[in-house]
C-alpha cells in the first residue's frame, strides 16, 4: 500500500479518536461539575445563553420531527372553540395567562418561563400545538394532557389557541363569559395496550412518586408500598382479594374501597386503570421473588446465628434454628406481608427485625440491638433461603 494512503488512514483515525476523546472529556467534566453542586438548579437563575438557545432550538426541531405525521382535521368541523377555552381555563390559564389576564404565581415562578401563547400560537402550526399540548415538554413544567383531555378536547384547545392571539383584553373577557358553561371533556378510551403505554399511564398519574414499580425508572420512594411482584400478593390494601378486577376497582376508587386509606383519588378513568392493572399483574424481571437490595446473604447467615434467632424460629440453613416460639421463617420470600400487616419488602423486613415493637407494639417479638446493615443482611438471607 502506498505510503500516502497509510498516512491518510492514520490521520483519519487520529481525528476520530481525538473527537471521541473530546466528547468523553466534555461528558466527564460536565458530570464532575453537576455532582460537585457547582451548577445551580435554582429556579431563580437562568441558563447560560448558549444553553438556553440550544434547548430552545432543540425543542423546535423535536416538535417538528415528532409532529410531522399528525393529520390536522378540519378544525371548523370537529373543534368547538368554547370547549377549547374551557380546557384552557381549567388547565392552561394558570401558567400562560390570557389577553388582559396575568399568570398565577405558579406560572410566574417557573424557569424556563411558560411561553406567551399569544405569540407562540400565532407562530406554531396546529399540528405542533396539538403535539406539545398532548405530549408536554420534558423537564420544563409543561405537562402532557393526553390522559386528562379527550382528543376532541385537545383539537378544540388548538382551535382556541389559534383564535386567542387575535383577541383584545375586552374581547377575551366577553368570550370567556359566553363560554362559562362549557366543560373540558375527559378521555373515554385508553387505546391499544402495550407495556410502554401502561408505564406512561403509571407515570402520568404520578404512581411512581409514591411507589416502587417494577421495570420503571423513577424516584427511590417509600411513601406507599412497593408495587413490585404484585401478582404474588394475596390481598389489595388488606381488604380485597388480589384479582385484576379488584385492582382496577382499587385504582379507580381507593377511598370507596377503604375509607381510611392514604391513597388519594387520582381521577383515573376505568380504561386507564385496566391498562395499569394489567401491567402490575404481568410485569416481571425474570424472578418471582422480592428483589434483594443492600444486603448480603452470606453475612445474613452469620447475623442470624450471632443473634440466636433460631431459638424462637425455624430458619433453613441456620444451625440449631428449630425454635417454635415464633413462626417458621422458611419460604419467607413467598409471603405477602411481614407480621401479617406490613408489605413484605426488604426495608420493611429489616426494620421489623431490628425493632418490631416500634412497628407493632402488641407483638411478642423483642427489639434487637443490631445495626441497620446487619438487619438488611438478615433479610437478604431469609429471601435467598426460600
Amino acid at each position: 500500500m502506498p505510503t500516502g494512503k497509510i498516512a491518510h488512514r492514520h490521520k483519519a483515525w487520529f481525528i476520530v479518536i481525538g473527537a471521541v476523546a473530546l466528547v468523553l472529556l466534555g461528558a466527564g467534566a460536565g458530570t464532575v461539575i453537576l455532582l460537585s453542586g457547582a451548577y445551580s438548579t435554582a429556579a431563580t437563575k437562568q441558563h447560560f445563553l448558549i444553553t438556553y438557545r440550544i434547548l430552545e432550538l432543540g425543542l423546535k426541531y423535536s416538535v417538528a420531527q415528532n409532529a410531522a405525521d399528525i393529520v390536522v382535521p378540519d378544525l371548523e368541523r370537529v373543534a368547538d372553540v368554547k370547549v377549547g377555552h374551557a380546557c384552557y381555563r381549567e388547565h392552561c390559564l394558570q401558567c400562560h395567562g390570557a389577553p388582559g389576564v396575568a399568570r398565577e404565581p405558579l406560572g410566574r415562578g417557573q424557569l424556563p418561563s411558560p411561553s406567551s401563547l399569544a405569540e407562540s400560537a400565532r407562530e406554531w402550526s396546529p399540528a405542533h400545538l396539538f403535539y406539545v399540548t398532548q405530549q408536554g415538554v420534558r423537564m420544563s413544567g409543561m405537562p402532557a394532557w393526553e390522559f386528562r383531555i379527550s382528543e376532541q378536547g385537545l383539537w378544540s384547545t388548538v382551535a382556541f389557541l389559534k383564535a386567542m392571539p387575535r383577541m383584545t383584553a375586552g374581547e377575551y373577557k366577553q368570550f370567556a363569559a359566553s363560554s362559562v358553561d362549557a366543560q373540558c371533556p375527559k378521555p373515554s378510551t385508553a387505546g391499544e395496550y402495550s407495556k410502554e403505554r401502561a408505564q406512561m399511564m403509571l407515570r402520568q398519574y404520578a404512581c411512581d412518586n409514591c411507589h416502587q414499580i417494577e421495570g420503571m425508572v423513577g424516584p427511590v420512594t417509600h411513601i406507599g408500598p412497593s408495587l413490585e411482584h404484585w401478582r404474588l400478593r394475596k390481598y389489595i390494601a388488606g381488604v380485597l382479594p388480589n384479582t385484576h378486577e379488584n385492582l382496577v376497582r382499587w385504582i379507580v376508587d381507593p377511598q370507596g374501597v377503604s375509607p381510611h386509606t392514604l391513597m388519594p383519588d387520582l381521577d383515573v378513568i376505568e380504561p386507564h386503570a385496566e391498562h395499569m392493572a394489567r401491567y402490575l399483574m404481568t410485569a416481571e424481571e425474570g424472578s418471582s421473588l422480592p428483589r434483594i437490595s443492600m444486603g448480603k446473604t452470606e453475612r445474613g447467615q452469620a447475623v442470624l446465628e450471632r443473634y440466636e434467632c433460631g431459638v424462637c424460629h425455624v430458619i433453613p440453613g441456620i444451625r440449631n434454628a428449630v425454635g417454635r416460639v415464633g413462626p417458621s421463617l422458611d419460604h419467607y420470600a413467598r409471603r405477602p406481608y411481614v407480621a401479617g400487616k406490613f408489605p413484605n419488602e426488604t426495608e420493611t423486613l429489616a426494620r421489623w427485625i431490628r425493632d418490631a415493637p416500634e412497628m407493632a407494639p402488641q407483638t411478642a417479638m423483642p427489639a434487637i440491638a443490631m445495626s441497620q446493615q446487619e438487619a438488611r443482611d438478615a433479610a437478604a438471607y431469609l429471601y435467598k433461603s426460600d
